[in-house]
């Protein structure tokens, strides 16, 4: 049952020189020192907690019916690093949403994108866990499947495509799970209402818009009447304390005819009455 999921951490090793030597993780250890060899009653205890999560992972549905004792058993003892991706997978729910839509991820990987797009994606890849031997070399199996699986995406939600921060995600489950169960799991922390990370990509690729927006704007605005400066952003009065007790300052663009629109657009959302903007 594990043997598609557990832990890559031994083929790592083949990735990365005989001098360097990696942690339990996979990351290169930034010194010649080989590890501590694990004592015998390390190991002994290592074995123990496997077997006990070998027998909670087939009788997943029995183990999931007790939810707090098994949360409590993941903050206490941690998972195993050889079942974590499994594991992983029955708690966020994504091998039942793979065999749902099998064959599909293949189809994402091959369709064709933005040129710009897989660039961008492409530039970013040796910036992601650069230590990490999985994401050694730009011709390394890692950044290949780090690529497929954010190109994959791109395609499967438009409405984002790709922004800048998702690979670190895709990539920590790369660690753990192959290519397609990683996309998967992927698609479920982005689009599960529980989880829901697209809504915080979706936020700052709407600030990153507007932003853009308003230096066209400002380059192109014509003077102000009220106090002769160019129409742009500035900075309005301090704000009403938030929801969660935040002294926030509103911004806008100054002149009632030119900021109300921004100021909602932004702050509504968070439950923050937007304050009035003036020229002083």
């Amino acid at each position: 049952m594990a043997a598609s999921t557990v832990s890559t951490a031994a083929s790592w090793s083949s990735a990365v020189g005989p001098a360097m030597y990696l942690d339990e993780h996979g990351f290169i250890i930034n010194n010649q020192t080989p590890p501590v060899p694990m004592t015998q009653r390390q190991a002994d205890k290592d074995n123990k907690k496997l077997d006990k999560w070998m027998k909670m992972l087939v009788r997943w549905e029995d183990t999931a019916q007790d939810y707090p004792r098994l949360k409590k058993r993941i903050r206490l003892g941690g998972i195993p690093s050889s079942l974590r991706g499994l594991a992983w997978q029955l708690l966020l729910g994504s091998r039942q949403k793979q065999a749902e839509n099998n064959g599909l991820y293949e189809s994402l990987a091959q369709r064709e994108m933005d040129a710009g797009l897989a660039e961008i994606i492409k530039r970013d890849l040796g910036r992601t866990f650069p230590t990490h031997a999985l994401f050694l070399g730009p011709d390394g199996v890692g950044q290949k499947a780090l690529f497929s699986l954010l190109h994959a995406y791109a395609v499967y939600d438009p409405k984002i495509g790709y922004c800048q921060g998702m690979g670190f995600i895709a990539a920590t489950l790369l660690t753990q799970m192959k290519e397609e169960e990683a996309f998967w799991a992927f698609v479920v922390l982005m689009k599960h209402p529980k989880y829901a990370l697209e809504l915080q990509f979706l936020y700052f690729i709407g600030r990153w818009e507007k932003k853009k927006k308003l230096e066209r704007e400002s380059k192109n605005a014509r003077p102000c009447r009220a106090c002769t400066g160019p129409v742009g952003p500035r900075r309005g009065r301090r704000g009403e304390r938030g929801g969660d007790g935040a002294v926030v300052r509103k911004r806008g663009l100054h002149g009632q005819q030119h900021g109300d629109e921004y100021v909602e657009a932004e702050y509504v959302q968070w439950g923050w009455e937007p304050a009035s903007v003036s020229c002083e």
